[in-house]
């Protein structure tokens, strides 16, 4: 009994911030993977993860300014920030929306272009701080001109060795004759 009218007398309410991430069909991209971290005007941070569809809420006590940004190890995703209305303010303009989001611009720490809200966030570029090194492959060097014209020659020194003699004479002597009645008289 005690709880509940404690409950009753510090009822807070919390505004709630919501959005779905798109991987579009990304293979690497896991949704798991992703994490979330909400701050304030205040300077309050929150850390949030994405379910398995994508699908985020964020819960904020106070109406204010909040800068979402998503981290990734391979992807990079624009920061966004949200405007929250208290319900006062809707009161006196209610044309307005509780809740409005923004690209944030870095360079000026300012809003930018307009987004839907709820909010549909995707990742803007991959990450590569190094290259991905390609696992080594015999192929490459059996391909190369060089060790062919090399591999031609070892492989032909080889095979004259195991021709016998007798008819690798009688090779040379055909080909002496038909060089003779090859030749003008």
């Amino acid at each position: 009994m005690v709880l509940l009218v404690l409950g009753c007398l510090l009822q807070v309410s919390a505004f709630q911030i919501q959005g779905k991430i798109d991987n579009k069909n990304i293979g690497l991209l896991k949704h798991q993977d992703i994490k979330l971290r909400v701050v304030g005007s205040d300077q309050s941070e929150k850390v949030g993860f994405a379910d398995a569809y994508g699908q985020f809420n964020i819960y904020v006590a106070k109406p204010g300014s909040y800068k979402i940004e998503l981290f990734h190890r391979n992807f990079f995703f624009d920061p966004v920030l949200v405007d929250v209305q208290s319900e006062e303010a809707l009161e006196a303009n209610p044309n307005k929306k509780q809740i409005s989001a923004y690209m944030y611009k870095t360079k000026d720490a300012s809003k930018g272009v307009r987004l839907v809200y709820p909010l549909q966030l995707e990742p803007s570029h991959i990450i590569r701080y190094f290259d991905i090194e390609e696992p080594f492959n015999p192929l490459v060097f059996i391909k190369d001109p060089y060790f062919m014209m090399i591999g031609f020659g070892i492989m032909m020194t080889y095979m004259m060795k195991a021709v016998p003699k007798d008819e690798m004479e009688e090779y040379q002597k055909q080909q002496s004759d038909q060089l003779k009645s090859c030749q003008p008289q």
